[in-house]
């Protein structure tokens, strides 16, 4: 009934890797199939509440970003563009946001520069050329 893949259940079983491994082996000795669905129950519980309070903090995010854009005037409307794509590929290089947003590279980076200024991008590669936000 998920768009898209939320529940990491996986990173609850690795995080309780030994009572993962004892629940299997209680199902192997005594056939305890219940134990086992109820210690998977409390991992997809676990799992669900971390990310509920994860997509809230990501629509907060969404929210400051969106006010944050208003002060870029006249640059806003691509600013948007760019961070609702931003949303689907979260590493982003001048190039690809020229491509994305159909704009000449150096309005891109005049865009991602600005962007960063307000601290809505972040460079990630330390280069002068070839730079990842």
């Amino acid at each position: 009934m998920l768009d898209k893949p939320v529940l990491y259940i996986s990173q609850f079983f690795e995080e309780h890797r030994q009572d993962y491994y004892d629940s299997l082996t209680q199902v192997r000795r005594s056939n305890d199939i219940e134990q086992w669905l109820r210690f998977s129950l409390v991992g997809v519980n676990e799992t669900a509440k971390k990310a509920v309070s994860t997509l809230q903090e990501i629509m907060k995010l969404r929210a400051k970003t969106s006010q944050q854009i208003l002060q870029l005037g006249k640059r806003a409307e691509k600013a948007s563009m760019l961070v609702e794509y931003l949303y689907q590929q979260p590493v982003v290089s001048v190039a690809a946001a020229a491509e994305h947003l159909r704009i000449t590279p150096q309005s891109a980076n005049t865009l991602i520069n600005e962007l960063s200024r307000i601290g809505v991008l972040k460079e990630i590669t330390g280069y002068e050329r070839n730079r990842l936000f």
